[in-house]
């Protein structure tokens, strides 16, 4: 099992926020995943949908369940989610994929990682600290910086996406897709 964990605001005035880039792209991937209606998980405080996405080895196929997570406190306090999904699950921080924004990348760049520091990123670093560990997969997608100095870090991640983000959101989670794929499922296969 792995956890595809989306950091996010909740409430209707974050929906299309910078910040909240991955809560449109985790739709985007339900949908491609067909998967299962959302539910909502009181002791986690996230909305959780399941799917089994089918691998293959040298072995055969086969299919690994993957929860498609968003949690439902605001993204600064992510890591109580998280701890007591894994927590749940009997899961480490290994069985994990955060998935969040990244100002520091151009517009649009999606990059991948395994551990590490948060940044300025307060969900990352919030999951950090109540895993006790940096060491889970991430994929982020840049936002970028605020285009002039007099715009502050949080008035920018909290700017809604422009028309043209918003029609690109599908491409970009088919790329997102391809990346977690890859470099975190079929890997494993592998190892």
């Amino acid at each position: 099992m792995k956890l595809l964990i989306f950091l996010w605001n909740p409430g209707a005035q974050y929906e299309k926020n910078r910040h909240n880039i991955w809560f449109l792209i985790g739709d985007e991937l339900a949908k491609k995943w067909d998967c299962d209606s959302r539910s909502l998980d009181k002791q986690s405080k996230s909305l959780i949908t399941k799917t089994i996405v089918p691998l293959s080895d040298r072995r055969g196929a086969r299919g690994e369940v993957i929860l498609l997570v968003k949690p439902q406190t605001f993204m600064n306090l992510s890591g109580q989610t998280v701890s007591s999904l894994l927590w749940y699950y009997k899961l480490t921080p290994a069985d994990i994929v955060v998935i969040h924004d990244d100002i520091d990348l151009p517009t649009g760049t999606i990059r991948r990682r395994i551990g590490g520091s948060s940044g300025w990123q307060n969900g990352v670093k919030d999951i950090i600290n109540k895993l006790g560990t940096d060491q889970f997969a991430r994929v982020k997608i840049g936002i970028d910086r605020p285009s002039h100095e007099s715009i502050s870090v949080a008035d920018h991640v909290l700017s809604n996406l422009s028309k043209e983000s918003l029609d690109t959101i599908a491409i970009t989670s088919d790329q997102v897709l391809d990346k977690i794929n890859h470099h975190f499922l079929q890997k494993q296969l592998q190892a």
